[in-house]
């Protein structure tokens, strides 16, 4: 091909310009000397005939400069010598290139750190198919001042079969613990406990087998785990075979049927498998409007949008409402995006420190353009110089050009360098709270249920509706006791041994929850 050629050729001149000189330089001293002998021929003196030829033959200089522009790309040649000449001038001054460095690479550094942050939280769109359609739904219990609390899972069940605006709509319990023995060195090990519809709502397909089906979620299944892919790694090396193996969970046996690819870490990067919500849950639990520790992920229908997914959960809250008045009174229920839920509250900082990080990088910018002006203040007789063997004032400007743009790149480069080491520290400085991104664990960490400091305000909360329904006289029983307590503030140590016992009076129950939000003294006030 003839612009193969061509490039092969060009390049060819180009990295080995002394080979092309000195044969340019043969073939031009042969046209002289065949010249040379033709006027010698003619009769002219041999001194006179070689004068005669060179007149003939032009600007030897000229020449050779045409050739090269034919052969080779001019323009890339003049760019070396610059890049060369550039690299010359730094080494001569440290100083000033170090200090110039430093600064862009502190200002670049920080932008691209704090930007692949904001950019992990803000921008870029979670790891599911069609995202736009996950939603969270949520109660509102306005009487604790609570806009966003975990539904229980009586009011979830209303919810799935009334609705109408949902494609599918599952539970997430993340505070799941388990004792993982046999098969190796006994450990404790972090899982959650999930109903078929949110594995389907994610839309994420298993790497290997299956995950649950609805007769999964009914009371009494079998005991049956998907494994996480860092989990089915360390712990099964990886095996392929491993769908249907038994996995022994509180000395109780739980089937594997499915492996999630290394992208799905949901709701977190720590949980090692998940549990069907049979193996846990009883007729009882379904049926239970007290506890209050379900994150309920939904997908909604093609052609809904949030207003109408609003408006239905709304008119099926208000219905439970009715139905349920000791449980639901004044408890409403609203949906969410998944994904603006969760960054709403980190929104603003993150804009804050990109906004920071920015003016960071504008100093730097307007400190290393104070060091080019004084700079090229002391270089002027080096342009004067230039201009006076010939270099035009363009060819100056370029010259300084590549001087910047060389500045740049070597302090871009140090600055990404920084950028990497310093983002760990800033994920751990400002976690990322939206949860279940797939690449850069870097850029996703926990979702949970409950947000900020509202995890007090919900046990108060708790221990209010159960000591309503006439549960907070019952010596020696977990507040909810379902076979397993998840929740490390309600129990301890064994199962149905409760941490703290119920106040006999309604009165004591809100004041012993606020003071606990509060402080005993604006509890006291409240009643």
């Amino acid at each position: 091909m003839k612009w193969l050629d061509e490039l092969g050729r060009r390049l060819s001149v180009l990295f080995r310009r002394s080979r092309f000189d000195r044969d340019l330089e043969e073939e031009m001293r042969f046209h002289l000397e065949m010249q040379a002998e033709e006027n010698q021929e003619k009769g002219i003196p041999a001194v006179e005939a070689r004068y005669a030829a060179r007149r003939q033959f032009g600007n030897a200089l000229l020449l050779r400069e045409a050739s090269r522009d034919i052969w080779a790309w001019r323009w890339l040649e003049t760019l070396i010598q610059d890049v060369r000449y550039g690299l010359r001038i730094l080494r001569k001054d440290p100083g000033f290139t170090t200090v110039a460095v430093l600064a862009l690479a502190m200002g670049i550094g920080a932008n691209t750190a704090i930007f692949s942050l904001l950019n992990g939280v803000l921008l870029r769109p979670l790891p599911f198919p069609e995202p736009e359609r996950l939603v969270l739904v949520w109660e509102e219990r306005p009487m604790f001042g609570l806009r966003d609390s975990a539904p229980s899972m009586g009011n979830f069940m209303d919810w799935r079969a009334r609705s109408r605006v949902f494609q599918e709509m599952g539970t997430l319990d993340s505070l799941a613990s388990y004792q993982l023995t046999g098969g190796g060195t006994p450990e404790q090990v972090s899982g959650a406990i999930v109903m078929a519809g949110l594995l389907r709502a994610l839309g994420v397909q298993p790497l290997l087998g299956r995950t649950f089906t609805q007769q999964d979620d009914q009371p009494g299944a079998t005991k049956l785990v998907v494994l996480s892919h860092a989990f089915w790694q360390q712990r099964f090396g990886g095996d392929r075979n491993v769908v249907g193996r038994v996995m022994v969970l509180d000395n109780a046996p739980y089937t594997i049927v499915g492996v999630m690819p290394a992208s799905f870490r949901f709701p977190d990067a720590t949980k090692a498998f998940w549990a069907n919500a049979g193996s846990a849950y009883s007729a009882r639990d379904y049926a239970d409007r007290v506890r209050l520790d379900f994150l309920v992920v939904a997908r909604l229908k093609p052609g809904i949008d949030l207003r109408q997914a609003n408006q239905d959960i709304k008119a099926i809250q208000a219905q439970l409402q009715r139905e349920y008045p000791n449980d639901n009174a004044k408890i409403g229920a609203f949906v969410a995006p998944m994904r603006e839920h969760f960054v709403s509250e980190v929104r603003q900082v993150y804009y804050v420190l990109l906004g920071t990080a920015g003016f960071i990088l504008l100093i730097a910018c307007a400190n290393v353009a104070s060091l080019l002006v004084a700079r090229a203040a002391n270089r002027s007789r080096e342009f004067a110089v230039r201009a006076a063997l010939g270099a035009g004032r363009g060819t100056i400007v370029r010259q300084l050009l590549v001087e910047n743009l060389m500045l740049s790149v070597i302090g871009g480069g140090l600055g990404l360098l920084l950028s990497t080491q310093s983002f760990g520290f800033l994920k751990k400085l400002f976690p990322l709270r939206t949860g279940a991104r797939a690449s850069d664990d870097t850029a996703r960490s926990e979702l949970r249920p409950q947000k900020g400091g509202n995890a007090r305000i919900e046990r108060a909360a708790r221990a209010v509706a159960q000591h309503s329904r006439g549960g907070g006289n019952q010596p020696g029983r977990c507040a909810f006791d379902r076979g397993r307590t998840h929740d490390p503030d309600i129990c301890r140590g064994a199962r149905h041994r409760p941490r703290f016992s119920y106040p006999k009076s309604l009165d004591s129950v809100y004041a012993s929850g606020l003071a606990e939000i509060h402080g005993s003294g604006q509890a006291q006030r409240f009643l």
